[in-house]
């Protein structure tokens, strides 16, 4: 191994070795890698602790308390005009539920770039893995 590709190796490692340090505090809520949505202003794949696997025009992804997350839409996106839509994703349990709050949330404030999710099981508030969408 020559010397460039052992400095490149070698500060992934320690990327790496701080970020696990750091209990993946880089990474949590924001996205992980881009996603490939042509026909949407914005889209996200979101894991129940608001980790965000893959997503275009979305920012981060908080979540504010068991089953309610606050998805931030990137500046430019008006999510009040589209028809927002969010189903359950991989690894959800079975009778499990979504919804997008219309209009600004209380869960998320007034801020326009912020979109409420709640998931649940049962009718009762639960983290889920979900998936949302803004047409």
């Amino acid at each position: 191994m020559n010397i460039s590709k052992g400095l490149i190796v070698g500060s992934a490692v320690a990327a790496l070795g701080v970020t696990a340090a750091l209990g993946g505090v880089a990474i949590a809520g924001t996205p992980q890698a881009t996603a490939n949505a042509p026909y949407a202003q914005a889209a996200a794949v979101v894991k129940a602790d608001a980790t965000v696997t893959r997503a275009k025009g979305v920012v981060r992804v908080d979540k504010v308390d068991t089953g309610r997350y606050c998805v931030t839409i990137a500046d430019g996106i008006d999510w009040t005009k589209s028809v927002p839509q969010a189903t359950l994703g991989p690894g959800a349990k079975w009778k499990g539920e979504v919804r997008v709050a219309s209009g600004t949330s209380g869960v998320c404030g007034e801020d326009p770039h912020k979109l409420g999710v709640y998931t649940g099981i049962n009718g009762a508030y639960a983290d889920q893995p979900f998936n949302v969408v803004i047409p």
